[in-house]
């Protein structure tokens, strides 16, 4: 992820964002743990049950 995060500054992509199952409990945990943090739907997914957003600025 931290690899994604920093080839996307260099593109000059200003946020990432995310989505997982709620099922995915571990996937869950590593985007809490790099600072992305919940956020409104941004997709309608058949896969999508949570939404994660981060700043990369």
């Amino acid at each position: 992820m931290l690899e994604v995060e920093e080839r996307a500054r260099i593109m000059g992509i200003a946020a990432l964002r995310l989505d997982t199952r709620n099922d995915l409990v571990e996937s869950q945990r590593l985007y809490l743990s790099l600072g992305y943090t919940e956020r409104p739907a941004h997709s309608g997914g058949p896969f999508s049950d949570l939404w994660y957003g981060k700043s990369l600025r």
